[in-house]
């Protein structure tokens, strides 16, 4: 190239502005606004610079699915990624959904043309029941240009444990007898856990527990039978409402609770009673008697009452086998509820408890002299 026969200065400016124009003309210099993702590779606008379709990686599948695994299992899969073209191909990071999701391949690595390598795709159900969907994308590039190839794990992660009941009711129960129910607790064998029993480490008050392994069957489970059982004695006035609390393997459910009621047998030949005043008039006192008998002839003794509810609402013992609940003048205008609690026997038996719900309304108003 002549350059014209001016000033050192102008020679110079010429010159230079010839290298810009030629670099600039050859696509040396990057556009401005080309960002770079921690793979390397170039991306515009924050998307590949590259369709996948213009790679000669071909993907083994688009989605991987385990089908169904037990919790807290590690899921492994050789994925095949091969190279139809005729120029390398080279893998050069990855990126997953999740803390669960890993790649356990060295990476970077390259693909000659023409051949085929794996990568080792690794879904953890730790933690997890339902259905699980997480993605890994691997980043490549081929002949200077970079693209993104997503893959879809899928599994669906079942629990560890089951158990047959998640409550158990042993019933009312006679003094001198034993009330007892069964349950059962199983456990998928195949998978390795740091503790392979089930055991109790809470009970209920009374509640006697036994746990037992049964013989293995068939297939990949491990069961227990768990035999509750109270006697009529060892239930309180109360009755019984705790949880049993069994440790198991399981990193969802390591604590599974479940509740355990009982109640005595009540030998009232009254069932269920209620008292409902109906609407009370103001400055109006008003009471209902219920009438309580033993089964079989047996002799009724009324140890205590009390009553929960609003000040206005009293109950007392009224002759041998009667109760008179009563709402004072002093009611209130409005609905009301309370509840009385009687202890009483049977002959000599054990004291009991029978709770009376109570229920009315007080008309509004100013009391009036009758």
């Amino acid at each position: 190239m002549k350059l014209p026969a001016t000033g050192l200065r102008q020679r110079v400016l010429y010159l230079f502005s010839s290298v810009i124009l030629t670099l600039a003309m050859c696509g040396t210099i990057p556009p401005d606004e080309s960002t770079s993702n921690k793979s390397g590779i170039e991306t515009t606008s924050g998307a590949s610079s590259h369709s996948s379709a213009d790679c000669d990686l071909e993907l083994e599948a688009g989605t991987i699915d385990f089908g169904t695994a037990v919790e807290d299992s590690r899921l492994r899969h050789q994925f095949q990624l091969t190279n139809t073209g005729t120029a390398a191909i080279r893998i050069v990071d990855v990126s997953t959904s999740c803390g669960c999701t890993t790649v356990d391949t060295d990476i970077p690595f390259t693909i000659p043309a023409g051949q085929t390598r794996h990568v080792t795709l690794q879904l953890s159900t730790a933690n997890a029941t339902g259905p699980l969907e997480k993605r890994v994308t691997l980043f490549a590039t081929q002949n200077g240009h970079g693209y993104q190839y997503p893959v879809t794990l899928k599994a669906v992660s079942v629990p560890l444990v089951s158990v047959s009941d998640r409550a158990v009711d042993l019933g009312m129960v006679r003094n001198g007898q034993i009330s007892s129910k069964m349950i059962s607790v199983s456990l998928h064998h195949e998978h390795p856990h740091s503790r392979t029993t089930v055991r109790a480490i809470s009970i209920p008050q009374g509640v006697d527990v036994l746990i037992q392994e049964q013989p293995p069957e068939t297939g990949a489970v491990r069961r227990w039978q768990i035999s509750l059982s109270i006697s009529g004695e060892d239930i309180p006035p109360e009755s019984i409402d705790g949880d049993l609390v069994l440790q198991t393997p399981s990193t969802v459910e390591e604590y599974i609770r479940i509740p355990v009621s009982a109640r005595q047998h009540s030998f009232l030949g009254t069932h269920s009673p209620r008292v409902h005043f109906g609407a009370i008039r103001p400055g109006h006192a008003q009471h209902h008697t219920v009438e309580l008998n033993c089964v079989n002839g047996h002799t009724f003794t009324i140890e205590s009452i009390d009553v929960d509810g609003p000040s206005f609402l009293t109950a007392a013992q009224h002759g041998g086998d009667t109760i008179q609940v009563q709402v004072g003048a002093a009611a209130t205008s409005g609905f009301f509820r309370g509840t009385a609690h009687v202890r009483y026997r049977c002959d000599r038996g054990r004291e009991q408890l029978l709770t009376i719900p109570i229920t009315g309304y007080c008309l509004p108003g100013s009391p009036s002299a009758d």
